[in-house]
């Protein structure tokens, strides 16, 4: 079946690493920021675990596409196996303490491995805007989630990246995504590294 594009392209996923992260040379990947995005296939889905076979260069030299179709197949079937969750720190973990401002939201996806994948959505980036109505910082706390935190004048750049500094030393080396923080700005609608 893996040979069978049609079969395969509703079972993509996407994975974002750190590049560090060390695959067999054949692992077909590409350059987003200063991580890397891997493909799989997503042979088996259960509520308790999955079973994932990376991408080769070999597999994909096979299926006659071009790199972005498989990158926009990808994307889509991933957004679509694990959709992706906005979850509010302050209500979700800190019992909507009235004294918290609600400017800091988890970024991740629904039950899927890779949650930092989520910001690749079509409409992630976007809807973390929208709940802000403002522009926004971006920490890869780990390749599961993102942390986004509202843009304020009291929130400096070195604090943030003090921050995530403090996150990645805690991380297994599998687990660290990136030492950048980003940044969302509404008038180029796109993320830029810090």
């Amino acid at each position: 079946k893996l040979e069978d594009y049609s079969y395969v392209k509703e079972r993509l996923i996407v994975q974002l690493d750190n590049t560090d992260t060390e695959f067999t040379e054949d692992v077909l990947e590409t350059r987003v920021l200063d991580m890397k995005m891997t493909y799989g296939i997503a042979v088996s889905v259960t509520n308790e675990r999955m079973v994932c076979v990376k991408m080769t260069r070999d597999m994909f030299s096979h299926y006659y596409i071009t790199l972005y179709e498989l990158y926009q197949d990808a994307i889509r079937s991933t957004e679509k196996l694990f959709p992706v969750q906005i979850i509010s720190v302050n209500k979700e973990y800190l019992n909507n303490d009235p004294l918290l401002p609600d400017n800091v939201l988890c970024v991740t996806n629904a039950n899927g491995p890779g949650g930092s994948s989520a910001i690749l959505y079509p409409d992630t980036l976007m809807k973390v805007y929208d709940y802000f109505d403002s522009n926004y910082y971006l920490l890869p706390s780990s390749t599961r989630e993102w942390i986004a935190v509202k843009d304020n004048p009291a929130m400096t750049t070195d604090f943030l990246k003090g921050a995530l500094n403090t996150v990645n030393r805690k991380l297994s080396r599998n687990q660290l995504l990136s030492d950048h923080v980003y940044f969302f700005d509404i008038l180029t609608k796109s993320l830029h590294m810090i």
